[in-house]
């Protein structure tokens, strides 16, 4: 059983939120292949949100919302091919959405887990990859 390892509590989400315009999707997953060094999701969510979940492959609904302290109508599980990114603000779903892990691999660390936005700064762990690129936050 996987696991949701979160270093800062969770506000609770009363419903679920809005999903990504096509067009953050496709400038994120870009970015992982042509700014690998540093993906800085600030840059590239406008909304307004103060965390980020990446929730792998496997991660079920019960483990989500425990952590989040209540339902969320809008969780899809990510399957083996797909990551999610939940983005949260004043206690509801700001954002979220469905990645392809074969475009830039969110997931990269096994488990998943929680960022505040300041530190919601990623890079890819190995760029000579080019499927399934490992991508993991910049500490």
């Amino acid at each position: 059983m996987k696991r949701l390892i979160i270093g800062i509590p969770l506000i609770a989400v009363a419903c679920g939120g809005s999903s990504f315009d096509s067009t953050v999707q496709a400038k994120l997953l870009q970015a992982v292949q042509t700014n690998p060094h540093r993906i800085d999701l600030r840059e590239y969510v406008p909304s307004d949100w103060s965390r980020v979940c990446v929730l792998t492959p496997g991660t079920t609904r019960e483990e989500f919302e425990r952590v989040l302290g209540n339902e969320w109508r809008g969780f899809d599980a990510p399957d083996a091919e797909h990551v999610t990114l939940v983005f949260t603000a004043n206690g509801r779903v700001a954002e979220s959405t469905q990645l392809e892990r074969r475009r830039g691999d969110f997931a990269a660390q096994g488990t998943s887990y929680c960022l505040p936005r300041d530190s919601a700064v990623f890079h890819v762990a190995d760029t000579q990859v080019t499927e399934f690129r490992p991508v993991v936050p910049l500490r």
